[in-house]
């Protein structure tokens, strides 16, 4: 029935966390972004998963994906300043090499 169905989304979620993380702390930020959209797209109730796959496209050096995660975090969760902080600085990196590009 349908609680079955949010159950089963809610364990899938949750082995697509694990992997993710674990491909996280082996530095395999590519897969870590995997799994980590993995699960989102089984459970995006998962608390910190749009902060941490926006941390996975920040390691990878994937800017603007970084960017509108957290955007789309901090519109859930006003009150994480860590997620401004980062937000900020990934904004002005962006800024900054935007202005060093050759025109």
């Amino acid at each position: 029935g349908l609680f079955s169905k949010t159950k089963e989304h809610a364990a899938g979620a949750e082995a697509s966390l694990k992997r993710a993380f674990d491909a996280w702390r082996a530095d395999e930020f590519e897969q870590a972004a995997v799994w980590f959209r993995k699960a989102f797209e089984q459970d995006q109730t998962v608390p910190n998963l749009r902060y941490n796959l926006a941390l996975a496209f920040f390691a990878l050096d994937r800017l603007n994906d970084a960017l509108q995660w957290l955007q789309d975090h901090a519109a859930r969760n006003k009150e994480d300043s860590d997620a401004r902080a980062l937000y900020a600085m990934i904004a002005a990196l962006i800024q900054k090499r935007r202005q060093a590009a050759p025109a």
